[in-house]
């Protein structure tokens, strides 16, 4: 009889043992062997067909981006907080493409749009342009030329490319003569920076064809400065043979929006023809 009770104790202590619950004591830090590295735990491992935490990873609440704990239904990865979304760049973009496009047509417009140029009022002895600031007073004894044009009728005539002669004026007893003309230009000179000494280089060997094919025999040209009204202008100091007659010709520029004013004065010398714009010309 004690055989048989020590056999059945036996038999007892094999079922509890090898039973599941004693699986789960194990798994939580009681007696009995530690499931291996990669087999399945105790309940919530084995159980539920997911393996086991591997030795020295402790079980926890489930991170953002990382594997869930296999407790409840939670699902794999357990995204946490709502991830913030990125900023279009379509957003950066577009503004910056609209500022430029602004930007190049502001200055395409100041380069190539024309100016409201204003005609200038004009008496036998007096010359005022507002456009240019620019007045000129030659007083009496002059031969005068000139047309009294309105700006919508002078602006026809310059958008169709013609230099308007806007006063003439000549002294026949001192052999005195100036003129004013105006151009209009196909770009705006001072917007674009350009360089006026350099650009009159360029028109010299033109301008001396235009003189000759005049008449005019050039002995000599070549580029100067003078203020004009307060102005700095560039221009040339032409000495020339008209006639048999030698002649001295001083021609400069002002130039404002697309616009270009031409003054030239002439006289039996150099001194004479510069002392014309000493003389009769000031700021409007």
């Amino acid at each position: 009889m004690q055989l048989k009770r020590n056999d059945e104790n036996n038999n007892i202590q094999d079922s509890l043992e090898n039973s599941p619950a004693m699986g789960y004591y194990d798994d939580m830090g009681g007696s009995g062997s530690d499931p291996s590295i990669g087999q399945p735990g105790g309940p919530y491992g084995s159980s539920m067909g997911q393996p086991g935490f591997p030795q020295g990873v402790q079980a926890g609440p489930a991170q953002a981006g990382q594997p869930g704990n296999g407790m409840g239904g939670a699902g794999m990865y357990d995204t946490g907080a709502p991830r913030k979304k990125g900023i279009n760049p379509l957003v950066i973009i577009i503004p910056v493409l609209i500022i430029a496009i602004i930007i190049f047509v502001s200055q395409f417009r100041r380069v190539f749009g024309k100016s409201k140029y204003i005609a200038p009022t004009v008496t036998e002895t007096t010359y005022s342009s507002e456009y240019f600031g620019v007045k000129a007073d030659i007083g009496t004894g002059w031969d005068t030329s000139f047309v009294q044009m309105d700006t919508e009728s002078e602006i026809r005539q310059l958008n169709a490319g013609n230099i308007v002669n806007e006063f003439r004026a000549q002294r026949n007893t001192t052999l005195e003569a100036f003129s004013i003309d105006v151009e209009q230009m196909p770009y705006n000179v001072k917007e674009t920076g350009t360089d006026t000494a350099k650009m009159l280089e360029s028109f010299k060997e033109e301008y001396e064809r235009t003189l000759t094919s005049r008449g005019y025999s050039i002995d000599k040209i070549q580029q100067d400065k003078l203020q004009i009204a307060g102005k700095t202008c560039d221009g040339y100091v032409i000495t020339c043979t008209f006639n048999g007659m030698t002649i001295s010709m001083l021609q400069y520029f002002i130039f404002k929006g697309n616009y270009a004013m031409m003054i030239t004065t002439s006289s039996t010398s150099e001194g004479k023809a510069r002392l014309m714009y000493t003389n009769y010309f000031s700021e409007y």
